[in-house]
């Protein structure tokens, strides 16, 4: 990043003092902003704040990101409202300041100490072949069958053409689109 122009900070929350979140939320009602911990946590959320980008390196450790990563994404609740709203659809807590960052988070592992299951099992948690078991199905009566279906804008313009498909009975059907797509 810095070879490209970026100005990095680096920071091994390791080395630093950081409690865990007691859950008091006294950074919403009594400090608004500020941790009510004295400690080195106060300092992620001061950093966190004027970042275009923040960029989390951490192992993987029992499914998830390591114990000084989590106290840490604890210590962000300042930056955020006390109050929730909705927005595009989703309800959230609403960020207490204009900036807006993107955040990417990397998960390590040795190299060599795993293959492609064992990662698997490490980011969710459990074996990735324990999902969705694979059943015997005989596929039931036609309940619903459409054929050469369309769809038009509010403009009138043809959008979706040709759509054929048929729902049989026991079978599950979701049909979705991206919000705000139309």
């Amino acid at each position: 990043l810095a070879a490209g122009g970026w100005a990095v900070d680096d920071w091994l929350l390791r080395e630093d003092r950081i409690a865990w979140c007691a859950g008091c939320f006294k950074c919403w009602t009594t400090t608004p902003g500020l941790c009510a911990h004295h400690d080195d946590g106060r300092k992620v959320a001061e950093r966190w704040v004027p970042s275009d980008l923040v960029v989390f390196l951490t192992p993987v450790t029992f499914g998830g990101y390591s114990s000084e990563l989590k106290k840490a994404l604890d210590h962000v609740i300042p930056i955020l409202l006390p109050f929730m709203q909705k927005r595009h659809g989703e309800t959230r807590h609403p960020q207490r300041y204009a900036r807006r960052r993107d955040l990417i988070v990397v998960g390590t592992v040795r190299a060599g100490e795993s293959n492609q299951g064992e990662i698997i099992r490490m980011m969710v948690g459990r074996e990735i072949n324990d999902l969705f078991p694979r059943r015997q199905s005989t596929p039931g009566e036609v309940l619903l069958d459409v054929r050469d279906l369309g769809v038009a804008n509010n403009a009138g313009e043809t959008v979706l053409r040709d759509i054929s498909f048929n729902v049989r009975a026991g079978e599950v059907v979701g049909i979705g689109g991206l919000m705000g797509a139309g």
